[in-house]
C-alpha cells in the first residue's frame, strides 16, 4: 500500500538552499515525536532529502516544513516507505505528487498525531 501524501503551499518566499550548508548529511535514525521540536537541517543549493518512514499508527503523519510550504505524509499500514523530496515535489513509494516548486533552505520533520520512525536519512546536493 502506497502513502498517502499532501503538498500544502504557504506564502511568503524561500531560496532554494543554502550554499554553506553542508554537500551531504546523514541520520542513521531518528524517532519523531508529536507536538516535539522536530528534527532540523540546513539544505545545501539545489538539495535532495531521500528517506524511509514508517507510522507508528493510522493517525500519525510527518511533516516536512520546506521554507512556507509543507509536505505531509501519513499512512497507517505498518510498513516503511520511500520518500523523496526534491524541489520539483514529492515521490512517495514511485508515486509522484503534483506539487509546485519547493524551495527552502532548511528543512524540519515533525511527527503529528503520533509517532513516526525515520530510517536513512540523506539530504545531498544534487546537480543544478
Amino acid at each position: 500500500m502506497a502513502a498517502t501524501l499532501l503538498a500544502v503551499a504557504g506564502c511568503g518566499t524561500a531560496a532554494n538552499g543554502s550554499p554553506s550548508a553542508p554537500a551531504v548529511q546523514r541520520v542513521g535514525s531518528a524517532t519523531l515525536v508529536a507536538g516535539a521540536k522536530g528534527l532540523s537541517r540546513p539544505l545545501p543549493t539545489s538539495w535532495m532529502i531521500r528517506l524511509r518512514a514508517w507510522f507508528a499508527d493510522k493517525r500519525s503523519t510527518l511533516r516536512l516544513e520546506l521554507g512556507s510550504s509543507t509536505v505531509m505524509v501519513f499512512d497507517g499500514s505498518h510498513i516503511w516507505h520511500r520518500v523523496e523530496v526534491t524541489k520539483r515535489g514529492v515521490v512517495v513509494d514511485g508515486r509522484r505528487t503534483g506539487a509546485s516548486e519547493l524551495t527552502a533552505s532548511s528543512v524540519t520533520l515533525r511527527a503529528g498525531h503520533g509517532p513516526v520512525e525515520i530510517r536513512d536519512l540523506v539530504i545531498s546536493r544534487t546537480k543544478p
